[in-house]
């Protein structure tokens, strides 16, 4: 019998990420079946069980690969001014558009009041996150843009809460530029710094899982 590839077989487990991700972005993480994300590779059920256990297994692969490119994106956000800079983190982390109406991000959270192994990974990610933006807080208080005295744990929080709250605010019909508008006003007023004059938005870019 020949042997399969390592790169091969991580390819096929990067294109079940991808799909996963796909289906619970169209159709929401409750709608999500095995079943579906194999026939949207054209592969049988089975081969999918061969890279994870379960759904629940493959959720949090989904969720963790999302918010590592969040992560990223934050850390690689260009060396511009702090207007544009927040302008660019609101593009490729908070954008209604990253999770579509599936809200495949919110859908999870529910899960972690009943799962401990499901809470440890939204605790974990949330932890992630704050990081980052704690870090690029930071950053912009050596460069003299944001009140050295600002809590940064804190304030990283308040960035959270608003980024989740708005993206809420998506999901009950509110239109993406009110969506920008009322997050960028959100985070001016917790770094306490004034609000930019209106651009021309950076370009979206969806994330692009593994």
């Amino acid at each position: 019998m020949p042997k399969v590839i390592p790169a091969y077989k991580e390819e096929v487990r990067r294109k079940i990420l991808r799909a996963a991700y796909l289906e619970a972005k169209e159709k929401g993480h409750h709608s999500l079946r095995m079943e579906d994300i194999a026939a949207r590779l054209g592969i049988s059920k089975g081969t999918i069980y061969l890279y994870f256990t379960n759904k629940h297994e493959l959720s949090r692969e989904v969720i963790q690969c999302i918010i590592r490119r969040f992560s990223e994106a934050i850390a690689r956000t260009p060396d511009e001014d702090l207007h544009t800079t927040i302008s660019n983190i609101y593009e490729n982390t908070v954008h209604p558009g990253i999770f579509g109406k599936g809200d495949v991000m919110f859908d999870f959270f529910p899960l972690a009041a009943r799962d401990p192994e499901v809470k440890k990974k939204v605790t974990t990610i949330r932890k992630e996150v704050g990081s980052a933006i704690e870090s690029f807080i930071r950053d912009q208080q050596k460069r003299g843009t944001i009140d050295p005295a600002l809590d940064t744990a804190r304030s990283a929080l308040m960035v959270q809460a608003a980024s989740l709250g708005v993206q809420k605010l998506a999901a009950t019909g509110v239109e993406e530029p009110e969506i920008r508008e009322i997050w960028e006003g959100a985070v001016f007023r917790i770094l306490g710094i004034s609000h930019a004059e209106p651009d021309v938005p950076a370009p979206f870019i969806s994330p692009q899982l593994p």
